[in-house]
């Protein structure tokens, strides 16, 4: 998965996933990425991913292809 800071060109993107993860409860909570192909939605995700699992938070992906 790519590193966050390896990520160029989507800091709106990063900041919004992150302000997402700095208002999470103790509650379930569930985000979803959507868009056109082949505009960074993979990208953004797993660098966001990897950024959430080293914070310790418990992460469960579920992902269409």
């Amino acid at each position: 998965m790519p590193e966050i800071s390896r990520v160029v060109g989507r800091d709106r993107e990063l900041g919004a996933l992150a302000t997402f993860l700095d208002g999470l409860s103790s509650a379930p909570s569930c985000l979803l990425l959507e868009g056109e192909a082949g505009i960074g939605k993979t990208t953004v995700w797993s660098a966001r991913v990897s950024g959430a699992a080293a914070c310790d938070y418990l992460v469960a992906v579920l992902r269409r292809r």
